[in-house]
């Protein structure tokens, strides 16, 4: 636990944690840099430097329109 809070991993050790909350919720991919790659490698997203960048607006929209609650 030590290693975890000394040093600065931070950033890495709330990002695994907010996927890991967002994957058991269902609203992201369990392997989301394996995902980011295939869809990479099928044209759907454009890697600018570290970043992913959508390349379809309607795509876009698409993934980020939220769904109504039950």
């Amino acid at each position: 636990m030590f290693g975890l809070t000394a040093g600065d991993h931070h950033a890495w050790f709330v990002f695994m944690i907010a996927a890991a909350r967002l994957a058991s919720a269902r609203r992201l991919p369990w392997r989301l840099i394996a995902f980011l790659d295939d869809a990479h490698r099928l044209g759907m997203l454009r890697a600018v430097g570290p970043i992913y960048q959508f390349r379809h607006a309607e795509l876009h929209d698409h993934l980020a329109r939220t769904l109504p609650t039950q």
